[in-house]
């Protein structure tokens, strides 16, 4: 028995050591600051895309260490209720994002839903929107907006919004949580086969 647990235990962090996590972190790291992007451009960040629609006026560009709220590195900030599409190449059980809201309204489309228009995304705290839940932390000015549940597509905008660490999709267990889930079952199976 002993044996047959340490030849699992030593095959299946070379079985799930070649999956990819699930989730992808999106923080325009990899994007200089001052960058600006226009109506009908696609921000590209960590092989991400984000597509922005709507109005032509305001703005859209990522800023350097402006926000002492995002703490550090480059931020994407959206003015004038331009609309950033989160192009999902499939279906995602979740997603959320640090925002910052400098002023005005905002809102978000799920699974073509659109919210009402809100200065404060904490007041969307607890609600379904697209058939999808709505969790915020924060306050009006800064905070953390999560979703959860079949994401299909998603689109958020704000007259003033910063955004950053958008993490899309749920990360996997790494092979180190498998391995111990699989070695503590192998001990308990021992001890049972022991014991009776």
């Amino acid at each position: 028995m002993i044996k047959f647990a340490l030849t699992i235990a030593l095959a299946i962090p070379i079985a799930f050591t070649n999956i990819a996590s699930a989730q992808t972190i999106v923080d325009f790291e990899d994007i200089a600051a001052g960058t600006t992007f226009g109506v009908g451009s696609t921000i590209t960040s960590n092989g991400f895309d984000i597509l922005i629609t709507g109005s032509s006026g305001g703005g859209t560009r990522i800023v350097g260490q402006s926000s002492a709220n995002f703490q550090s590195g480059n931020s994407l900030f959206n003015a004038g209720n331009r609309q950033l599409s989160f192009q999902l190449t499939e279906s995602t059980q979740r997603v959320s994002f640090l925002f910052e809201n400098s002023g005005g309204t905002n809102f978000l489309t799920v699974n073509g839903e659109t919210s009402p228009f809100v200065f404060d995304f904490n007041v969307l705290d607890g609600s379904t929107l697209g058939g999808v839940e709505i969790e915020t932390i924060g306050d009006q000015a800064f905070g953390e907006l999560s979703l959860t549940g079949p994401i299909n597509s998603l689109i958020v905008s704000g007259q003033e919004l910063g955004l950053d660490n958008i993490a899309i999709g749920v990360p996997e267990p790494t092979s180190g949580t498998l391995l111990g889930g699989l070695l503590a079952a192998a001990f308990l199976r021992r001890k049972r086969n022991v014991a009776g």
